[in-house]
């Protein structure tokens, strides 16, 4: 084996270490289905990064932060993995705009 192979070999481990350490962590939240939390909240926090980057049609509401994305979500959580990440991920930004936490540039202007 050469170094680079054993170089990879090692940060796979490391990597797996650091899944292993996020799995037992998620099975200890005192919530239903924490996979699906975690997923859900980081697509809202990805969202609301690329949305200041990159997103010319839309914004995050100024108005609203998110602490009130959070417990808007977790007053209401309704979002699973039954169909798959790409209908999960169109169902969150649909939810996003219909809770007018995303807003249309033009609406701002």
């Amino acid at each position: 084996m050469d170094d680079m192979d054993l170089q990879e070999k090692i940060r796979g481990n490391d990597i797996r270490a650091d899944l292993d350490q996020m799995i037992d962590k998620l099975k200890t939240m005192p919530v239903g289905l924490p996979l699906v939390w975690l997923y859900v909240w980081d697509v809202i926090k990805y969202s609301y990064e690329i949305m200041s980057e990159e997103d010319e049609e839309t914004m995050a509401n100024p108005d609203k932060t998110l602490d009130d994305v959070w417990d808007s979500l977790w007053a209401n959580p309704q979002f699973s993995l039954e169909f798959g990440v790409e209908q999960l991920d169109e169902h969150i930004r649909d939810w996003l705009i219909d809770e007018e936490f995303i807003i249309s540039i033009d609406e701002e202007e």
